[in-house]
């Protein structure tokens, strides 16, 4: 029986050894008054969002690296205060010109996915971007559903592809 268990726990975590160093989890908020999405892989960081500022908990997106793996690379995280919108790119570039251009603030490295281009490894599935230019939100998922949700009924436009993480 023991063994049996070790066989499943190892089927489990076989996306996450394949890749390389240990995955972490992405996790997701949202806060209704700040009409923000906010994700972080720092517990501590998620847990004070949701009890000192107005975000409430939506789960885990998916898993990244926390250190740079083979073929991965950086996940920008910027942040603009006058509209209160978490903004998350693959892009150093888009990144700069939003800070630079936009009024968001550089906030650091969220983690290490793979590029939208190229190989993958296995377990890896797109993680979605959306964009509502009305109440100022960046948005991203897994769920090809939730995105198209939000693109038809939620005033939000498919911004495409913005990475490949691994499945939740």
């Amino acid at each position: 029986m023991k063994f049996t268990y070790t066989i499943a726990a190892l089927a489990f975590l076989l996306p996450f050894a394949i890749a390389g160093g240990p995955a972490v989890p992405l996790y997701r908020a949202y806060s209704a008054s700040w009409t923000d999405h906010f994700y972080t892989t720092d517990k501590a960081e998620m847990d004070r969002a949701t009890t000192s500022l107005t975000f409430s908990a939506e789960g885990i997106t998916g898993y990244i690296f926390p250190t740079q793996e083979p073929q991965t690379v950086p996940l920008y995280r910027s942040f603009q205060p006058t509209v209160r919108d978490h903004f998350y790119t693959i892009n150093k570039a888009e990144s700069d010109n939003a800070v630079a251009k936009l009024g968001y603030s550089y906030e650091g490295i969220t983690g290490y996915v793979y590029p939208p281009t190229g190989s993958t490894c296995a377990g890896a599935a797109p993680l979605y971007r959306a964009y509502n230019p009305t109440i100022y939100d960046h948005f991203y998922t897994m769920s090809a559903p939730e995105r198209d949700n939000a693109v038809a009924n939620l005033g939000y436009s498919n911004e495409g592809v913005a990475a490949y993480i691994l499945v939740y």
